[in-house]
């Protein structure tokens, strides 16, 4: 005989109805559909609100950085307003390095605090314009300073993205890249042996998938 499961409950014999029954196996199949759903809108809702806090902190952080630069950057006429801008190629790099080098003796260390202010920003939240921060870091200041600023802003900016992403960003980054992230499992999975060797080079490369790792590392066990 089958057995049936009462979507009524029980009568104790007080008021005839008629029972609606359904099979135990369809019961358990619609209770299996209804959890999964609730699950889905509990999976989507986390990722909500993990980008939220992440808009969060993004624009708080924008807000600082824009009053720091602010207060450093000595007064500008418009037309040098014109080259205060992240460089997205080799002209906007030598613009901003010709603004930046008239003001290098009178303003140094406030040129050096907007440098190491924006590069560990652009590390943080991985947007693009480190690479050529890098190269103006070169053109602005001696080799020991270049290198030591260099090094120090992308060591922090990369610290941060990793907790950031490790606080915040488990569920986005699981359910966006998942497919990223089951490539670079396995490519470290390959790499095991001399781990540490491969994260170092690609820590130093300034080509992708350089952001992707400070974002990913958290989530496929480095």
């Amino acid at each position: 005989m089958t057995e049936v499961t009462s979507l009524l409950g029980n009568n104790n014999g007080s008021q005839p109805y008629n029972s609606v029954v359904i099979p135990t196996s369809t019961a358990k199949l619609l209770d299996f559909k209804y959890r999964l759903l609730f699950y889905n809108n509990d999976k989507k809702w986390n990722s909500l609100k993990a980008i939220l806090r992440l808009l969060l902190i993004f624009l708080v952080s924008t807000f600082i950085v824009y009053l720091i630069l602010k207060i450093c950057l000595p007064p500008l006429n418009e037309e040098q307003k014109r080259s205060v801008r992240l460089p997205s190629g080799i002209e906007d790099l030598q613009l901003l390095n010709k603004l930046l080098a008239q003001y290098m003796d009178q303003y140094y260390y406030s040129v050096m605090t907007v440098f190491v202010i924006v590069y560990i920003y652009l590390q943080t939240f991985s947007i693009p314009g480190s690479m050529w921060l890098s190269i103006l870091g070169g053109a602005l200041f001696n080799l020991v300073v270049a290198l030591f600023l260099v090094c120090l802003c992308s060591a922090i900016g990369a610290t941060n993205c990793y907790l950031l992403s490790h606080k915040f960003g488990k569920s986005f980054v699981k359910d966006k890249f998942s497919e990223k992230l089951d490539r670079w499992a396995e490519k470290l999975r390959s790499h095991s042996q001399n781990l540490f060797n491969y994260m170092i080079v690609l820590r130093l490369s300034p080509f992708p998938p350089n952001w992707f790792a400070n974002i990913a590392a958290p989530h496929v066990g480095v």
